[in-house]
């Protein structure tokens, strides 16, 4: 294939590999692809990887295991949900409702209803990781054009770049837009998380120097990561420097790993200072506060990047492979909906939506959850990797159970819906001045996507029968687009927009632009999935099990008229979602930066370490919950 030129099937590029040693553990790396996915288990009647890549030519089909398996993990789903069903039903005759604990003001902040017109001066400096978040974003999603185009053999974005003379490979610009997708996400989770500290406690000495340190690291390693990637896939680097400073080779880790070394030192400095502002709170009293809850999703989420670092180039391939993989999926389907729920409670909690207790209560449960059915259920991406026959039970039914959390989270957004009408009424009545209603629109649709693009589009291809045919199609690519915007970019988003709506006057924001921004984003996503992602996604499952995975993967059928098709109808939702979404967002947040409120001293405003203002929150909860019923520590009514 590679030394014969008379090959028929040789590869297409001369010269491409040369050195005898590397061409010896290529092909030993083939061979044994296909003896492990053609060669059955001793005393089994299918192979190492269950059968899988789906091939009827080579006797490769789904097994026995992999059928009972799916409809048992249908069964478990349903009767787990009629359960969660049966205990919300019972929830619902308690006395009191969480999602009106406030009387008064809901949809805003004391912030904003004091009308401050200064900032502390650690919030103020934050806005400038809001201002290169939105830069990354675009540059992200404009790789994401360059990278659907090449599929098209072309389009106005490819135009541009060969008009001004330079060459983008493909996988360049794939290597940005996943990356820089993840950096822009975590960007905004440290400015607004840096953000929330002072209303937490007093602000500690200096530390608005680390945090201006931290955001010089951070733009150290973004400027490295995008420059690096390109240099170093064009070859300029040279195989050492390439390593360290341009890319490591690893899917969604392509960064150098000297860029890879300073972005955890930088995150490491953002956890130590989100501990330096909620130390307070790090108590035996308060262990499962909000503002401990706060320091924890984001220790746990930083933690799991540093499986990253397992990843080497001299590892054996499976297990740096490994490594690389739980960088991203350990860090999505566990640590990531830790984090969400602990950002969403503490924004619930400031916009007057649930009392400091319940939030944690709920927070406390839906984390118990997730980490009980995304730790097993993880289980589900071993189907065909020659694990053991119960690793497609274990995965086929807790992967099937992620869903049952979203569910809580939906069935509370369905109740949390009508708080934008009772805000709007408090503020006709004069009882309150300010509603932020596109910071809620990007909460609710967290919600949203986390049903639809996380659960069910990912419960769909996470049945080990689907899975046997689906994987490694664009269904995958589905779910991905709808689960990682959906979820994390709205999140991000409305954290951001939180943060701004108290950074910028009062006079320069534009509740219009926000909410067109918004709608633009949603709709722009739904259309790349419904004109393109899903359709496609499913004529390449057909191919699959008609013909085998290898047919469905073939050059020939990823650039026939049917995929281009489509493809060109994404362009739709894309143009929906960059000019009406990204652009005018990214410029909103960008402009705004000359008119925000200057630095000063708010007095008071901080949250109370739990003390006698718990005991009496705690007292009414529990009241209000369980009639006759004491608090912990205190004697019962009548003694």
């Amino acid at each position: 294939m590679f030394t014969d030129r008379t090959y028929p099937e040789k590869f297409g590029i001369a010269g491409y590999l040369t050195d005898p040693e590397e061409l010896r553990a290529l092909a030993a790396f083939f061979f044994w692809g296909g003896w492990v996915a053609g060669a059955n288990r001793p005393g089994e009647t299918y192979s190492y990887t269950h059968n899988w890549p789906h091939d009827p030519a080579a006797g490769n089909t789904p097994t026995t295991a992999t059928l009972i398996w799916s409809f048992l993990s249908i069964f478990g789903l349903f009767a787990a949900t009629m359960l969660v069903l049966y205990v919300y039903g019972q929830m619902k005759d308690l006395r009191g409702d969480p999602f009106q604990h406030a009387a008064g003001a809901t949809l805003t902040t004391p912030e904003l209803e004091r009308n401050l017109e200064v900032v502390r001066p650690t919030q103020r400096a934050t806005y400038k990781f809001f201002a290169f978040a939105v830069f990354v974003f675009l540059v992200q999603v404009l790789a994401g054009v360059l990278a659907a185009e090449d599929f098209v053999a072309g389009g106005p974005g490819q135009a541009i770049v060969t008009l001004l003379g330079v060459t983008i490979p493909f996988s360049v610009v794939r290597a940005w837009h996943t990356i820089l997708q993840i950096y822009w996400f975590f960007m905004c989770w440290v400015g607004y998380t840096i953000f929330f500290l002072p209303r937490l406690a007093k602000v500690p000495r200096g530390q608005r120097a680390l945090i201006n340190v931290l955001f010089a690291i951070c733009l150290v390693v973004g400027a490295g990561a995008l420059f690096g990637i390109y240099f170093g896939q064009m070859g300029y680097l040279g195989p050492t420097l390439g390593y360290w400073f341009g890319t490591q080779g690893w899917e969604f880790v392509e960064l150098g790993r000297f860029w890879h070394l300073l972005m955890l030192a930088g995150f490491l400095l953002w956890i130590a200072i989100i501990f330096r502002g909620v130390r307070s709170w790090i108590t035996r009293e308060n262990l499962w506060s909000v503002p401990a809850w706060l320091f924890y999703g984001s220790a746990i989420m930083v933690l799991f990047l540093f499986f990253g670092l397992l990843a080497t180039a001299r590892e054996n391939f499976a297990i740096s492979d490994y490594w690389r993989w739980m960088t991203v999926h350990m860090w999505v389907e566990v640590t990531f909906e830790v984090f969400t729920t602990c950002i969403i409670g503490y924004m619930l909690v400031q916009m007057g939506l649930l009392s400091r207790a319940m939030a944690e209560r709920v927070i406390f449960l839906a984390v118990m959850m997730f980490l009980v059915t995304a730790i097993v259920g993880i289980s589900h991406n071993f189907y065909w990797i020659a694990k053991p026959t119960g690793i497609i039970a274990l995965g086929s039914v807790f992967s099937t159970l992620q869903v049952l959390p979203l569910l809580l989270i939906t069935l509370d957004a369905w109740r949390m819906r009508k708080e934008k009408l009772r805000a709007e009424q408090h503020q006709r009545q004069g009882r309150q001045a300010f509603v932020m209603q596109g910071v809620w629109l990007f909460i609710l649709a967290v919600n949203f996507w986390n049903i639809v693009g996380a659960g069910v589009f990912g419960s769909l291809i996470n049945l080990p029968i689907i899975n046997y045919y689906e994987h490694s199609t664009y269904l995958t690519g589905n779910h991905a687009h709808a689960a990682m915007f959906g979820v994390k970019g709205n999140i991000a988003l409305a954290g951001v927009l939180f943060c701004c709506q108290h950074l910028f006057k009062r006079e320069v924001w534009s509740e219009k632009l926000v909410k067109t921004a918004f709608w633009s984003l949603q709709l722009g996503i739904v259309l790349m999935m419904t004109l393109d992602l899903f359709p496609v996604g499913l004529y390449q499952l057909a191919a699959v099990a008609q013909h085998g995975l290898w047919y469905a993967r073939t050059n020939a059928f990823v650039t026939d008229s049917v995929w281009q098709t489509l493809t060109w109808l994404r362009s739709i939702g894309g143009a929906v979602f960059l000019f009406g979404g990204v652009l005018p967002l990214a410029w909103f947040i960008l402009s705004r930066g000359r008119h925000m409120h200057p630095e000063g001293e708010v007095e008071g405003g901080e949250w109370s370490v739990y003390g006698s203002a718990w005991a009496a929150e705690e007292r009414e909860l529990v009241e209000t919950l369980e009639p006759g019923v004491a608090p912990p520590g205190e004697p019962e009514p009548g003694k």
